[in-house]
């Protein structure tokens, strides 16, 4: 496989990612509305993993420590709905 055709594939791994995270972190905060609003959050979402990311940078992290941090950003996406249907569950149950 040339160079080229290698680096193509890298690209579109990372925008591939990188557009999966901003939909699981639009979609953990604007899921429960109608379709524009949540593309609406996606954006949003991927403007505030854009910055939390630039600030990573910015403050010379390295980079497997950048990776953990994406990796933890998406976790606590994820886990923020779980998260507010439990509480739900319970405060709604007293």
């Amino acid at each position: 496989m040339p160079v080229s055709e290698i680096r193509r594939f890298e690209l579109w791994k990372w925008y591939a990612c990188y557009g999966t995270r901003s939909v699981i972190i639009g979609l953990t905060f604007f899921g429960n509305h109608s379709v524009t609003i949540q593309a609406v959050g996606v954006v949003l979402g991927s403007l505030l993993y854009r910055i939390i990311i630039q600030i990573a940078y910015k403050i010379d992290m390295p980079s497997y420590a950048v990776k953990l941090l994406s990796a933890v950003i998406v976790v606590i996406a994820l886990v923020i709905p779980w998260l507010q249907k439990t509480y739900k569950k319970k405060g709604g149950s007293r």
